[in-house]
This record gives structure tokens, sequence and C-alpha cells, in this order.
């Protein structure tokens, strides 16, 4: 579903990055709770079932969040380590907006082991790798995309 516009609890010049098809940007709260959420705006209702989202830190970082179809949770837990893009399957809800909002502290582990590449350098794992020092309290969004039930 095209995301046609988002606000956010900070940096809302730049939530246009967190779904620009681009991997070298993103974008990210302020690091304080209040400010850990990003509502997108769909162009059009959708039964929205699924969110796909690549997150800053994603190799050694999870982020416990809520995500909101029209304000309604849709799902609620921590997100998984991964390498790269993790999908998330939602309650199928009708919506024109989805909120991901970030509900705590982020938990910092590898879970990899600090596995390094074929060509022997190790995976960046943010846009711009500015996910750095203490961010326990900030939400890094390098992509979101949101998809819906197609029947």
């Amino acid at each position: 579903i095209d995301i046609v516009s988002a606000k956010a609890g900070a940096n809302e010049d730049k939530v246009a990055l967190s779904y620009d098809d681009n991997e070298t940007t993103e974008w990210s709260s302020s690091g304080l709770l209040s400010t850990g959420w990003i509502t997108y705006q769909l162009d059009r209702e959708a039964l929205v079932s699924e969110i796909c989202l690549k997150l800053g830190g994603f190799r050694s970082r999870s982020y416990p969040l809520e995500i909101l179809v029209d304000g309604k949770l849709v799902w609620k837990g921590n997100t998984p380590q991964s390498l790269g893009y993790v999908t998330l399957p939602l309650t199928p809800t009708k919506g024109k907006s989805v909120t991901i909002r970030l509900t705590g502290s982020n938990v910092e582990k590898d879970a990899f082991n600090n596995m390094i590449e074929v060509s022997g350098k190790k995976l960046k794992d943010s846009g711009n790798n500015s996910v750095a020092g203490n961010s326990k309290g900030q939400l890094h969004i390098i992509e979101a995309e949101i998809y819906e039930v197609v029947k």
C-alpha cells in the first residue's frame, strides 16, 4: 500500500526517509520514549495485514513496539534481530493510517556473533550507520512497507 505522508514525535523533517525506498537513509526519534512513534498515512483505506521493516541496528537490536491501524492495536511485541528486513504479521484491520510506537527500551545483543560477510567486511546495520552509543530509547526506521490482504 502506498504511503503518502507521515508524522512523527520527533525529526518530522526526516519522516519521508523511512519510506523512500533508499536503504542509505533513515528516520529516528529523539531518544525520549514520548517521541518514539511515527504514523503513516496510506493512499487509501485497505485491509492492512503485514508490515515489513528494516530497523536501525537490525543485527543487534530488538525494539519493543506496538503497531496500530487507525488507532486499533494490531501487533505488540519485540522485533526479532535480523540480517535486514523483518516482516510482522498483523491482525488484519481496515484503515488508512498505521502507527508504529516504541513502548520501552531497546534490547542490545548481537544475534549473529559478529558475523563477517564473504567480502571480509562486517555488514553495516543502519542506513547511515548513525545508530551508536546510548540509543536504547530511540526508534530507527530505515525502511517501512505496509501490505494488505489480497483476495
